[in-house]
């Protein structure tokens, strides 16, 4: 979706240098002789099953051609998109070196690509729709998607048994923490901590490994961790999130220690109709209100981050009075309530799922109204978050909440563009990718970095975030919006490790900053 926001300027493509000369050199070695003649009719119709078998079994070629040794290879060596919920895979390239620097049939981020439909599935997404991304989708999300655990024919779950569930084993007691001012919501404490603006991030429930190391290595800086993957259930209660329950608890002890707000996210499993089943009637509301508050008593976490999306446009009246009604639950027990919004410059919204959020009313009642500012950039190629788009999603929210509750998202990933469809790409994986290739990296005015391959007489486009366009935004922030609350990544652990240095720099925490 291109429009007025800051893109990148056109510019002739660049043409990439040939392959190797390697594979013209090993036809040649193989047409000297006649006897040859038989190899290549029997390597014909070798290669016929070969590229038939990979066709109906939903293999990629490139995928296959690197476990044989071969110099192809994509960004991630799944073939299909994860499963919502399932751990990423092993992302590591070809030691020998990719001739094929990503493959259209992955993406390696299972939170925000919904499962492969099946072939006979009346509802399911046609290629080259961008439906089957799942988070922060507010322009075409799947309205028709089923929760995992749905007595109706949903997918089955990789989640263990909910935390709420009479037959569920008790979980660990972990020792509580220290009582302080800024674990106390807004409306019991003063404010949220001694330095005004504040750092939140979102804690994955895949990618666990990297997730823990960044926040180890970061807990000055960080003031509040988001559990991201705890899923509302059809029955109202609250399931645990799908991954090592040995690396979060690592990391709840990590934050605990460090004296940060513990916040878990939970969100509807992006299943609208789930929702609404909950949504419509006052004591289905409340039981699932009650639930929610039994799930953050029974783990001492300090509240809840209510991440719903999306929500039925119907439905809008009804989620704003379960957030009031949350709200009212939570604080009676001093609990933090944090709500998790799609951007939007314009009331009510542009699209249904943005109407389906009053700001107003969620920000009147919630202690922090996090607007999930990325994902800008929708069908073809450009930055994740324009800083003009940013400043008036800002502006606008501004005049609806409470500055001193907003939180502004930032992504600290991007897309690549291929076949009329993206996929997420991450500042690991680009690292990587640029220590293989010589490609060069140009910057939009927004100061997003973006690369861009000729494969095919196509060019692949992929913009991704590091510490440049990070430190951009935030200076940005805090030029024009000083008054607001903080900002929030999604997610831990896929960061350009300088962005933190930005962070202590323009924030003043800790001192190391000072020391470049």
């Amino acid at each position: 979706m291109r429009n007025e926001y800051d893109l990148k300027p056109n510019r002739e493509s660049k043409t990439r240098s040939a392959p190797s000369e390697k594979t013209n050199l090993r036809r040649k070695r193989f047409s000297w002789q006649n006897v040859a003649v038989c190899c290549l009719i029997f390597g014909v119709a070798g290669a016929g099953t070969y590229f038939s078998y990979a066709h109906f079994s939903g293999n990629s070629i490139s995928e296959k051609a690197t476990k044989t040794g071969s110099s192809e290879a994509g960004l991630a060596e799944n073939n299909k998109p994860p499963r919502l919920g399932d751990p990423s895979e092993s992302r590591e390239k070809n030691p020998e070196g990719d001739d094929e620097w990503w493959d259209p049939e992955t993406n390696p981020d299972p939170a925000v690509i919904a499962p492969e439909p099946k072939p006979d599935d009346s509802s399911s997404v046609k290629k080259g729709s961008t439906q089957n991304i799942l988070h922060n989708n507010w322009r075409d999300p799947d309205m028709s998607r089923k929760p995992d655990r749905d007595s109706g024919g949903g997918e089955p779950s990789n989640e263990q048994p909910s935390s709420d569930s009479p037959n569920s084993p008790e979980p660990d007691e972990e020792e509580p923490p220290d009582e302080e001012t800024h674990l106390l919501p807004p409306s019991v404490s003063e404010g949220p901590r001694d330095q005004p603006f504040q750092v939140s991030v979102w804690y994955p429930r895949w990618d666990e490994d990297q997730a823990l190391q960044s926040l180890q290595a970061n807990t000055e800086t960080i003031d509040e961790v988001n559990l991201f993957g705890y899923q509302l259930q059809p029955d109202g209660s609250v399931g645990q999130p799908a991954g090592s329950d040995k690396q979060r608890k690592k990391a709840v002890q990590t934050a605990r220690k460090q004296k940060l707000r513990i916040i878990p996210t939970i969100t509807n499993q992006f299943s609208p109709s789930m929702l609404h089943e909950l949504l419509k009637k006052e004591s289905r509301r409340k039981q699932t209100a009650d639930n929610i508050l039994r799930f953050l008593q029974k783990n001492d976490y300090h509240g809840a981050e209510i991440q719903f999306q999306p929500i039925y446009e119907k439905d809008r009246d009804r989620f704003s009075l379960f957030i009031e009604e949350l709200s009212q639950t939570l604080h009676d027990h001093d609990m933090w309530l944090s709500v998790a919004v799609y951007p939007k410059v314009e009331k009510p919204g542009r699209f249904p799922a943005q109407r389906a959020q009053d700001w107003s009313r969620l920000g009147k009642v919630a202690d922090s109204f996090k607007m999930m500012a990325y994902n800008y950039s929708w069908g073809e190629p450009g930055p994740m978050t324009p800083i003009s788009w940013m400043d008036d999603l800002l502006t606008f929210a501004e005049n609806h909440v409470p500055a001193h509750k907003i939180y502004v998202g930032l992504s600290w990933y991007g897309y690549y563009w291929q076949d009329q469809r993206q996929y997420a790409l991450h500042f690991p994986q680009i690292q990587k990718l640029l220590q293989q290739k010589d490609i060069d990296v140009q910057r939009d005015p927004n100061q997003e970095p973006y690369v861009e391959i000729q494969k095919d007489g196509e060019t692949i486009t992929g913009y991704y975030q590091d510490r440049i366009s990070y430190e951009a935004k935030l200076n940005a922030i805090l030029d024009k919006h000083p008054e607001i609350a903080g900002v929030s990544h999604w997610y831990l652990g896929t960061e350009d490790p300088g962005v933190w240095k930005a962070i202590q720099k323009e924030i003043g925490t800790p001192d190391q900053a000072d020391q470049e």
